[in-house]
């Protein structure tokens, strides 16, 4: 199991059991790999065996917890973690658990009870302030979070995950400067903190020459880093260089070629900005689409890349897709109202311009449409 090699693992622990029945680790491990893989009747099956067995057994309460938690019995799953803890006071996981319970039951107040005090206890445990400072930010009392977080900064300064998620409070209250030291003193610990990274992503908005600056070092800092070659795209095209948003995507598409969304965005300026590629931007919207069918803004491109083929029914059941995905986006309206249009639907067609002017187009589309409609209403 340690190694990887799930299915001997499996198999040489109920070789175990078949030779002992009674080898409690053997089954408590066993129980938890199915719990691990999700199949809880399984799991289920072996820890009860051993808590019926071994009612002292803290591990098999633990589990059985964890499996009731899953599929998101609270209550059984709270009894569970109270008998494990009872059992065993100086675990720290079943307060952690009975709080993540606790909060889908709706019940923020004990949750939080619960969390502080793992936090007394535990300060260095840094999903547990993570869940603790979103309980209080959705009770407007984020600030209340921010002497702990220093608390266990303070015991634990090498936590890069604590100095994020003091950032994230001071975000939260809008105190702009002791975000960014506190995100930039968790990247200092550890440079490939994606989490990090896109906290000063939305940090840096408006300050163009900073946000690249940013993304073009997260991209060197770490492989694969789909959203931030996204973002740097983004932020090329804003500024009129098409061109050079077209070679980032295509480097990112190089070190990542099963990537959807790096798929779609080439795809879609390709189909903009270089139309003599539309053969190659219809191969990287197809393979966006299989991996991502269910995406409004993928089945749009690809559907906008069939208009464009002058394929209008194979588009038109891609875009409505896309609009039933995405109901109010201006731009899936457009290109729906236009392919209808070309298929001579014009009741649809009008019903669809109409509604992406009302949702806001920016020019040279917004004309487009306008004209569109004129030529429409005067037949």
């Amino acid at each position: 199991l340690a190694g990887g090699q799930s299915q001997l693992g499996q198999k040489s622990l109920v070789k175990c059991l078949t030779l002992n029945p009674d080898f409690s680790e053997a089954e408590l491990t066993l129980a938890d790999f199915y719990y691990k893989n999700g199949d809880y009747d399984l799991a289920m099956e072996h820890a009860g065996r051993i808590r019926e067995r071994e009612p002292e057994n803290y591990r098999a309460h633990l589990i059985i917890g964890n499996i009731h938690l899953a599929r998101h019995e609270y209550m059984e799953a709270i009894a569970n973690y109270r008998a494990a803890q009872t059992l065993n006071p100086d675990l720290t996981s079943p307060y952690y658990f009975m709080a993540n319970s606790l909060q889908f039951l709706d019940q923020p107040d004990d949750a939080l009870t619960l969390y502080k005090k793992l936090m007394q206890h535990k300060p260095v445990m840094a999903d547990t302030a993570l869940r603790y400072s979103h309980l209080l930010a959705g009770e407007g009392k984020v600030e209340t979070t921010i002497p702990f977080l220093q608390e266990a900064i303070r015991k634990d300064p090498e936590n890069p995950y604590l100095y994020s998620i003091l950032g994230e409070c001071f975000l939260t209250l809008g105190n702009r400067a002791d975000a960014i030291t506190a995100i930039n003193q968790a990247l200092s610990i550890n440079s490939h903190m994606r989490s990090a990274y896109q906290q000063l992503f939305i940090l840096y908005q408006g300050d163009n020459e900073k946000l690249e600056e940013l993304l073009l070092k997260s991209i060197s800092e770490i492989p694969h880093f789909q959203d931030a070659y996204c973002r740097l795209a983004e932020l090329y095209f804003k500024k009129n260089n098409p061109q050079k948003a077209i070679s980032i995507l295509k480097e990112a598409l190089s070190s990542d070629p099963g990537s959807p969304q790096i798929a779609n965005n080439l795809a879609w300026l390709y189909l903009e900005h270089q139309p003599e590629d539309i053969d190659e931007a219809m191969r990287l919207a197809q393979l966006a689409y299989e991996k991502l069918p269910n995406n409004a803004a993928v089945a749009d491109t690809l559907g906008w890349i069939f208009f464009q083929k002058k394929m209008p029914t194979r588009a038109e059941w891609l875009l409505e897709q896309a609009q039933t995905l995405q109901p109010g986006n201006p731009l899936i309206l457009y290109h729906l109202g236009m392919t209808q249009f070309s298929l001579g639907n014009e009741v649809e067609a009008i019903k669809n311009l109409t509604r992406a002017l009302e949702a806001g187009l920016a020019p040279p589309i917004l004309q487009e449409v306008k004209t569109t409609l004129k030529k429409i209403n005067a037949h």
